[in-house]
């Protein structure tokens, strides 16, 4: 079946609404077996019916975290940023973020199987021209009958603010409520559900852990309803860092697990190593030593010498890494040369 045929019959195949409420005896939920594929992904990270929230600043890189989600649902084994994937689901995007030239880039780079056709796997819409208007019910019908015939198994939103015009508690909760309406209502058939979300604007120390939840723009709405959240951060504030850390700050039903680091890339996510995480989770705490001009000097030497070195140099004198990426942005007197190299050059005056 075309996708142009996809919304033609889809009365026909639609069956009867369930009751509004059920009322179940202990024993029913005693005897409750799981479905095969009701966990999509990691400890109850991804659960069928269940609210995912990826939460992270604009440009670190919550959009380029589907994809590969897409890949690893497609094939139904592996991992995805360092979980367990456990059965294979279809995976519906509905982003108004991202154009076309962006989204042919990122899936050209996809690292997927050869075998692996995802045009069976996988639709993204286009930004649509009215944007994500599920005020709209021409537009959430016409979501929801193709939803139901593609019988995807995580549907993923991006960005939540596409959705929700105003930051405030009832229009958080009235466009969780659409949402919701566009799903299937047979518990079996629903999607789990991601919404790729911003956070609030910083104020203070930034946070670490557990208390990223509240840093979720609408955290109160949007927290409440996820059964899950994850956070990406920024390993630091320069722009050629392309190190980023994950943690998931929420998990009603499952172990959230530990922080992860990452190097992020045109093809996706690669581990990163040797991240150094007593360094991040000390947040603004290293910023209580300066780094002064001598010890600038001294790192940098008399020759050139690439980030890594200076980064090396600069903890053998006790500063850690975040520190010294902004001390290089810091200094007027570091320049950089054209192969990324990095010189003090004294002032003329």
């Amino acid at each position: 079946m075309s996708d142009s045929e996809i919304v033609i019959h889809v009365s026909e195949t639609l069956p009867p609404p369930p009751p509004p409420v059920e009322f179940w005896k202990p024993s029913q939920f005693i005897g409750y077996q799981q479905p095969k594929d009701l966990v999509l992904v990691g400890d109850n990270h991804l659960v069928r019916g269940a609210i995912c929230v990826i939460g992270g600043s604009p440009g670190v890189g919550k959009s380029r975290m589907v994809p590969p989600l897409a890949v690893a649902g497609a094939t139904g084994k592996g991992e995805w940023m360092g979980l367990s994937v456990h059965c294979q689901f279809r995976t519906l995007v509905i982003q108004a973020e991202n154009g076309q030239a962006r989204l042919k880039s990122e899936l050209s780079s996809l690292n997927a199987p050869g075998d692996l056709d995802l045009d069976d796997w996988l639709r993204i819409t286009p930004p649509p021209l009215f944007g994500l208007d599920f005020g709209s019910e021409q537009f959430c019908e016409f979501v929801r009958d193709y939803v139901c015939l593609f019988k995807p198994g995580l549907l993923v939103v991006d960005p939540w603010n596409a959705v929700v015009r105003k930051d405030d508690i009832q229009a958080f909760r009235d466009a969780l409520e659409r949402l919701h309406a566009v799903l299937p209502a047979e518990p079996e058939l629903r999607p789990a559900l991601v919404i790729v979300h911003h956070l609030r604007k910083r104020k203070g120390d930034p946070k670490r852990g557990r208390e990223l939840l509240e840093e979720l723009s609408g955290s109160y709405s949007i927290g409440a309803a996820a059964r899950s959240a994850f956070v990406l951060q920024a390993a630091t504030a320069d722009q050629e860092d392309d190190r980023v850390v994950l943690t998931c700050a929420k998990n009603n039903d499952g172990d959230p697990g530990p922080s992860t680091a990452w190097h992020r890339g045109g093809d996706g996510f690669s581990p990163c190593e040797d991240f150094d995480f007593d360094e991040f989770f000390e947040g603004s705490a290293e910023s209580r030593r300066s780094i002064s001009a001598s010890v600038m000097r001294r790192a940098l030497g008399n020759g050139g010498i690439k980030r890594s070195e200076f980064v090396s140099r600069m903890k053998l004198e006790g500063f850690q890494s975040s520190a010294s990426y902004g001390a290089l942005n810091r200094f007027a007197q570091v320049e950089e040369d054209s192969k990324g190299r990095f010189y003090w050059k004294e002032s003329s005056a």
